[in-house]
């Protein structure tokens, strides 16, 4: 019986399989289990992530992709506002600056981030202070290859520029000129954001890594991505309203705090990415409308103080009226001390001072109304502060753009003589911010010597805009305004765009590119066509010198532009157009415009020749092989032309030899005298139609 016992007690003191525990294992044991335990999941996602790769699922937009018409180009993504707003049919995009795969050696390499301020928004393309900066850089250092590309996207911040800095630096840029930080509480994963809002950036910076991961973005198309994000950003609200998820964010709160909190933390370690690349920086302090536009949420927030601050200003203006401005000014200040975090009497008492000539205390409390802003999509001055001492902290170069704004306006105070509504710059403004670049870049050594300008070089009268470019701006101002936060909040007022009936031409062609009717390039070749046909060709040459900077590759607009030059009897013009339209491979073309150039300076012989060349390098060319024979028969009808001055006939001849040698300035000279005498005249009306048709390709 004892044995038996012995025997039980021995059964159950041995250890079974199912109960050896961690202490059992050695150290060693226990590490391999840890590292098979946690690594198994990581095993799984790295199996995932290589499954869909090979499957050809997923995949993150690249910040630029290759240019179709030449390979050889690169130009920023279209699609690249998707890492954004994914899942938009039609998300920002950047603006369509091309540049060469292979940075050219000596060629002068530019880039800019920034968001819709930046990317030259409410204009088309060359309204941006980059275009404007590239246009002053190539006239000015015509020995170099200028390349200015924009990467600025609406609705975004300095997280984007942060996420898309690599692919910058990949690109070999000399500088990255920066504007931003409006969008900080509003703008894609802002702290008020309806796009995934984020307090804490590193959180944030982490997620935006992650959707770099094919598995992530699997799993978020099943599921659906984070709050807002998926959002269509192009809609009936606005996409102001559609962004703004948080509708108060005083001054004061976290949000406020964590939002400047943000910006400092996301723009520094930007700064360092380009500090350690070697690659200069320059980054601009941003400006807003101070005068003419009022705080967006700026009325004290308890309903008893709302009503005591519109009694006083009732009292405000009696005093006012009654010529006691110190009374008046009295009690704005009591407002103020009153409700301390409310905008509204902050900006009477700006609006005050700004009427009595106080324009110093006047800026000062209108800055103070943006400041308590709470809808701040207007930066505040906190957010200046931050690009101060980032920049020096980073040996950045400031430029001080906001400071350049002021002394361009009247009483030093920023209004809509350089701001559209809020943020936005118009031309004029645009126009100041690529001059503070440019005087920053100069400073800095960055550029070497510039060319002389020449007499005609006025930088203002070259800004590459366009009338319809200003209509266009006009109309998407219309409707930005038509809703929040201009209005109240699911307020949608029909914009005078969207009822508007042209009432000439450049409003008809504006409304068709606005309204989706026609691109922008169609848009502008119909204008230049329609200044050059009503004669005029400065209008036309203008459109067609935006065109070129628009299209670097093409050499069709500098072509128009040289035969308007020649039509409006230009020669030096037509001389400068055809050199660079050569550069583009305008080999025949230009070959034939020269020899009417030799011709009108009576050099025959130079200009049969080139001809005759023209005719070689393009043997379809009727016009080019007919030229010889024309220039040949001039005298003779020139001398008819002198002797029957009254004979339509005589002069519409003479127009059409002169037309077939390049000599349009001539042709149309003896057409308008043929038509003069004979209205009706078939000869001069079928040789003024073909030089329409002319001016219209």
């Amino acid at each position: 019986m004892s044995r038996k016992r012995g025997r039980r007690k021995a059964a159950t003191g041995r250890p079974s399989s199912s109960r050896m525990a961690a202490k059992d294992l050695t150290p060693r044991q226990r590490l391999l289990l840890i590292l098979i335990l946690g690594g198994a999941p990581l095993l799984l996602l790295v199996a995932l992530e290589l499954g869909l790769l090979a499957a050809g699922y997923g995949g993150r937009p690249p910040l630029f992709v290759a240019y179709d018409p030449a390979p050889e180009y690169l130009v920023p993504n279209p699609s690249i506002g998707l890492r954004y707003f994914p899942g938009s049919n039609d998300p920002p995009r950047p603006p369509t600056d091309i540049f060469r795969a292979d940075k050219s050696p000596g060629s002068l390499r530019l880039f800019v981030q920034g968001a819709s301020s930046a990317a030259g928004f409410p204009y088309s393309y060359g309204g941006a202070f980059s275009k404007m900066l590239e246009e002053r850089l190539t006239r000015q250092y015509p020995d170099r290859e200028v390349e200015v590309v924009n990467t600025a996207i609406t609705a975004t911040n300095s997280y984007t520029l942060l996420d898309l800095a690599d692919e910058i630096i990949a690109q070999q840029p000399d500088a990255v000129l920066i504007y931003v930080g409006h969008n900080e509480f509003y703008g894609a994963y802002g702290v008020g954001s309806a796009v995934l809002a984020g307090r804490v950036p590193a959180i944030t910076r982490g997620y935006l890594w992650m959707t770099r991961l094919r598995a992530v973005q699997l799993v978020r198309s099943l599921v659906g991505p984070p709050a807002g994000e998926g959002k269509e950003p192009w809609s009936a609200r606005t996409l102001m309203e559609r962004m703004a998820a948080e509708q108060s964010i005083p001054l004061g709160s976290g949000l406020r705090e964590s939002g400047v909190r943000q910006f400092r933390s996301n723009l520094r370690r930007l700064l360092e990415k380009y500090r350690n690349a070697g690659v200069p920086v320059f980054i601009a302090t941003v400006a807003s409308n101070e005068r003419d536009l009022p705080p967006f949420s700026g009325a004290p927030e308890d309903e008893d103080a709302r009503g005591a601050f519109a009694s006083r200003l009732a009292q405000v203006r009696a005093a006012l009226g009654a010529g006691d401005t110190v009374g008046g000014i009295l009690l704005l200040r009591q407002g103020v001390l009153d409700q301390p975090l409310a905008a509204d009497p902050r900006f009477a008492l700006a609006t005050t001072f700004d009427r009595i000539g106080q324009y110093d205390s006047a800026l000062v409390h209108y800055s103070g109304a943006i400041d308590l802003d709470r809808l701040p999509f207007r930066a505040p001055s906190a957010v200046n502060e931050v690009i101060r001492d980032e920049a020096r902290r980073a040996d950045a170069i400031l430029v001080d753009a906001l400071g350049r704004l002021r002394r361009a306006s009247p009483q030093g105070i920023i209004g809509n003589e350089l701001i559209l509504e809020h943020v936005h710059p118009n031309i004029q403004g645009q126009f100041l911010i690529s001059e503070a670049f440019l005087d920053g870049l100069r400073e800095a050594g960055s550029l070497g010597e510039a060319a002389a300008s020449g007499p005609d070089e006025d930088p203002r009268q070259r800004v590459p805009v366009t009338a319809v470019d200003s209509l266009i701006g006009e109309f998407h101002i219309q409707r930005l305004t038509a809703g929040f936060p201009f209005q109240p909040q699911g307020v949608v007022r029909v914009a005078p765009v969207d009822t508007l009936r042209p009432r000439n031409q450049v409003e008809a062609i504006a409304l068709e590119f606005y309204r989706g009717r026609i691109n922008w390039i169609d848009a502008q070749r119909r204008l230049s066509a329609h200044y050059a046909t009503t004669g005029q060709f400065a209008e036309a040459m203008h459109v067609d010198r935006v065109l070129a900077l628009e299209l670097p590759l093409a050499r069709a607009p500098l072509f128009h532009a040289a035969v308007v030059a020649r039509f409006a009897g230009r020669l030096d013009l037509v001389e400068r157009f055809l050199a660079e339209a050569r550069d583009r491979g305008a080999q025949a073309e230009a070959l034939f415009l020269e020899g009417g150039l030799l011709a009108t300076r009576g050099d025959t012989a130079a200009a049969r020749e080139r001809y005759q060349q023209a005719a070689q390098l393009a043997m379809q060319d009727s016009q080019f092989r007919l030229a010889p024979e024309a220039l040949a028969a001039i005298p003779g009808l020139e001398t008819r032309a002198r002797e029957r001055p009254t004979d339509p006939g005589a002069l519409s001849d003479l127009g059409a030899v002169y037309y077939l040698t390049a000599q349009y300035d001539r042709a149309r000279d003896m057409v308008s005298r043929a038509l003069l005498l004979a209205p009706g005249n078939e000869a001069a009306l079928n040789l003024e139609r073909r030089m329409n048709q002319l001016l219209t390709t």
